[in-house]
């Protein structure tokens, strides 16, 4: 018997709301090395995280020709030029193939502080007749807010390389919101895109806000999806099998385990219905809008 089977074996003999204790069991007795800077290598891939401010010159530029192909992004430096402002407070997560140092993945994590904006709050929102910026402290419980944003994998990869890259991607941006002890992660895709939607919605359980932005000077829209991660700590691990699978890998190894302990009878939803409307479609904001987006 396999180990998967055995694991198998003891969740049907388990209550639901025990997988989540059993899922932090099996990443206690891994040896923990990830720390900060997050640094791993699984199946032939390494993943290192990056403060791009003050990171090496060829690093910074092998993430730009990755990140920001001109065949794909009309104005690749304009790009890059608007994203700079986002660095100070954000980690860069990168993957390379271990045989040849090619890059086959990135993801960034932008952390809202007092001076610095998440990407999606450059969008514009349009409420009663009214315009303005995207509030989103207006409609979350709690202030520590981060953003998913430029996940990227290489169209080189096979599928099974994809199945490694993405997970790996995702796992260091769990272990960095442990470390940071953020409430809420958000996430603007496109949802045309059928693979997308699977990943984001039924494998990592993000949540719908239910309306569409768009960036002032793009007419693509983007769906906003946001999660709590409360959730991610406590309830992912009892969705399925599959997800108790995904939560106990990106738990293993890690030497931050848990969450602040937080008043059960808190409810972790939104304030508010979120009500953002289609943002404006003119230029009349001179300010940097990020116009399309690079995603897994």
């Amino acid at each position: 018997m396999d180990f998967k089977c055995y694991i198998d074996m003891i969740l049907e003999s388990l209550p639901r709301k025990k997988w989540n204790s059993f899922s932090l069991l099996i990443s206690y007795l891994t040896f923990p090395y990830i720390g900060s800077p997050i640094r791993f290598s699984f199946r032939g891939f390494t993943i290192k995280e990056y403060d791009l401010t003050s990171a090496p010159e060829e690093i910074v530029r092998e993430y730009f020709k990755f990140c920001y192909p001109s065949d794909e992004i009309e104005e690749p430096e304009r790009e890059f030029d608007i994203d700079r402002q986002y660095w100070p407070s954000a980690q860069t997560f990168i993957v390379t193939r271990n045989s040849d140092g090619k890059i086959a993945g990135c993801m960034q994590l932008v952390h809202k502080t007092g001076k610095i904006n998440l990407p999606v709050e450059c969008s514009r929102k349009s409420c009663n007749g009214g315009s303005g910026e995207v509030d989103l402290q207006g409609f979350f419980k709690g202030n520590n807010l981060v953003e998913f944003y430029r996940c990227r994998r290489s169209m080189e990869l096979t599928g099974a390389e994809s199945a490694v890259v993405v997970p790996m991607l995702f796992k260091a941006g769990f272990a960095k919101t442990i470390q940071k002890k953020n409430d809420y992660c958000m996430l603007s895709y496109d949802s045309k895109n059928s693979m997308l939607r699977n990943l984001y919605l039924r494998k990592l359980a993000f949540k719908e806000c239910g309306v569409s932005i768009k960036y002032p000077g793009c007419d693509k829209e983007w769906d906003l999806l946001y999660v709590p991660t409360h959730f991610w700590y406590n309830e992912f691990a009892s969705i399925s099998k599959t997800h108790f699978s995904l939560i106990t890998y990106f738990r293993k190894n890690l030497k931050f385990q848990r969450t602040p302990a937080r008043d059960k009878s808190e409810e972790y939803q939104l304030k508010l219905p979120v009500i953002f409307a289609e943002v404006l479609k003119g230029t009349e904001n001179k300010k940097a809008f990020p116009a399309k987006r690079v995603s897994a």
